[in-house]
């Protein structure tokens, strides 16, 4: 459970990082997750990307769903159609191979590189 919630708090301050502020203009991110459909990870799924938009209510996190059999499959489509999840959710990140590199990776090695230029 509480790696499950660094992996989130991660992903939600990756969003925030490079969101200039919260007076921005609107923005809906799709979240690409398994779990949205699994009655287990619901709660805790809705839980924290409700909070997360109750503190950024210019965003708008719009599930992306697909059972976990199909949803790499369901990614690889959007990708291949320009129009990708902003976020994933998975364990097996490395699965994805079309993404544009340095694009896609840990949502915890994004944010040191995010935060040593804002840094440097």
């Amino acid at each position: 459970m509480k790696r499950r919630i660094f992996v989130v708090v991660a992903l939600l301050s990756l969003i925030a990082a490079f969101s200039v502020s919260a007076q921005e203009s609107p923005m809906t991110l799709r979240l690409a997750s398994w779990q949205w459909e699994d009655p287990a990870y619901l709660p805790f799924w809705e839980g924290t990307t409700n909070a997360f938009m109750e503190a950024n209510p210019n965003v708008t996190i719009e599930r992306f769903a697909f059972p976990i059999d199909q949803l790499w499959n369901q990614i690889n489509l959007q990708v291949a159609a320009g129009t990708p999840p902003e976020i994933a959710r998975s364990h097996r990140l490395q699965r994805v191979r079309v993404y544009e590199p340095r694009r896609v990776g840990p949502a915890e090695r994004l944010l040191r590189r995010h935060r040593h230029r804002r840094e440097g």
